[in-house]
C-alpha cells in the first residue's frame, strides 16, 4: 500500500493536506484554517464558562467579568489583532481561571503560578486550561502565517 501526505500552503490563512492512500482508493482533503479553529476555541471557552455554576467561582461577579473579557478577545480576533488577542488570553485571562502562569505547551512565565485563581473546583481549571491552550496554538498559528513572532 502507498500513501502520501502533502501541506500546501494556499494563502496566509489557509493550508491544505492532502492525504491520499491509493491501495484502498480513498483520498481526503483536510483543511486547517487556524483562525476558524480560534474563534471556535473561544465559543467553546465561553460555553463552558457559562454552563459553570456561580459556586465555582471565588465571587460571583467574577463570571460576567471573565464572559466580558473574553469578548473583548473575540473581538481583537476578528480586527486581526491576533498579538493583544494571544497576550490577553495568556497574561490575563489564562492566570485567572486555571491558577497558571503557563503558555499554550505548559513553559511557566513569571513564577508559573497565580495566587488568587477565580475557578476555586481544580478539575475545572484543568478542563479550562486545555480549552484556553488550544485556542492560544490556534492563534499562534493565526499570527505565524502572517510572519507574526511573538516575544
Amino acid at each position: 500500500m502507498k500513501s502520501e501526505f502533502n501541506v500546501v500552503p494556499q494563502s496566509p490563512l489557509y493550508t491544505f493536506a492532502e492525504i491520499k492512500i491509493y491501495h484502498l482508493s480513498i483520498y481526503a482533503l483536510v483543511v486547517y484554517d487556524p483562525f476558524s479553529f480560534a474563534k471556535y476555541d473561544l465559543s467553546a471557552l465561553v460555553a463552558m464558562l457559562d454552563a459553570t455554576d456561580i459556586s465555582s467561582w471565588r465571587k460571583p461577579c467574577e463570571k460576567q467579568t471573565m464572559l466580558e473579557k473574553i469578548g473583548v478577545v473575540r473581538e481583537l480576533l476578528d480586527e486581526g489583532n491576533y498579538r493583544s488577542t494571544y497576550d490577553m488570553l495568556l497574561h490575563d485571562i489564562k492566570p485567572k481561571l486555571t491558577g497558571l502562569k503557563t503558555d499554550e505547551n505548559g513553559v511557566p512565565w513569571g513564577n508559573g503560578v497565580f495566587k488568587h485563581p477565580w475557578i476555586v473546583d481544580s478539575t475545572l481549571r484543568a478542563m479550562l486550561g486545555s480549552a484556553i491552550d488550544a485556542a492560544l496554538a490556534d492563534i499562534k498559528a493565526c499570527g505565524d502565517q502572517l510572519q507574526w513572532v511573538p516575544l
